[in-house]
């Protein structure tokens, strides 16, 4: 078989990553109910024909843990989706279609250098500190949290907890830019979102998920 191209390996790592605006943009024109279609149909084209028995589980995980945690944010007057009351079904069900593309992307996460994957999520982090002017402390362990992360485990490289820190930051970036929800402080005033702790949660919540779908797990010691 063809080994990946250096062209293929950067459309499907690029990919998700320009979806996730491409459908932020979306909802305002069609709506929340017909981007609920839009994302549950690829929901079921990747759930049912291409993803395994583990792959599936670990959608089914996001999803729940997705919902849960959007519900409960929100339900708290944390942040709100505008033109929703509640938590939008597209949002629970994009985290797991995102959540597994990110694990089928492991044998390319393989080629990147560890050091190469932390200095891009710091300098993105980096990044969005000066943009915003956000100098909080959450910033540097979102920095020093994937380096962490990536001692868990022997088999998955560095590069899948970046990305996931990554995915988490644009996710808050544009989704916020776009004004598709806002956050607010505790005195009920929009407030910036603590990118942070947004983007190592991301990492985390897809960490946590893809460990109890089954995948990494730890060798057996005589």
């Amino acid at each position: 078989m063809k080994e990946p191209s250096l062209t293929s390996d950067l459309i499907r790592v690029f990919l998700p990553l320009l979806l996730i605006p491409a459908t932020f943009i979306l909802v305002l024109p069609f709506g929340h109910e017909a981007t609920n279609l839009f994302i549950g149909a690829v929901f079921a084209c990747v759930f049912l024909w291409k993803a395994d028995v583990r792959g599936r589980r670990l959608m089914v995980m996001l999803s729940a843990f997705a919902f849960v945690f959007e519900t409960a944010n929100v339900g708290t007057g944390f942040y709100s989706y505008t033109g929703y009351n509640m938590t939008p079904l597209w949002v629970a069900m994009g985290w797991s279609v995102l959540g597994w593309y990110i694990v089928s992307l492991i044998p390319v996460f393989r080629k990147v250098p560890d050091w190469v994957a932390y200095a891009v999520n710091a300098l993105a982090l980096l990044a969005v500190a000066v943009y915003f002017n956000f100098w909080h402390v959450s910033m540097l362990f979102a920095a020093v949290g994937v380096a962490l992360f990536s001692k868990t485990t022997s088999r998955v490289p560095g590069a899948f907890f970046a990305f996931g820190s990554l995915m988490g930051l644009l996710i808050e970036v544009s989704g916020t830019a776009l004004s598709r929800w806002t956050y607010y402080s505790a005195q009920g005033l929009p407030t910036t979102p603590e990118f942070g702790q947004l983007a190592l949660g991301y990492s985390v919540a897809l960490l946590f998920c893809f460990w109890l779908a089954g995948y990494d797990r730890l060798e057996e010691k005589d």
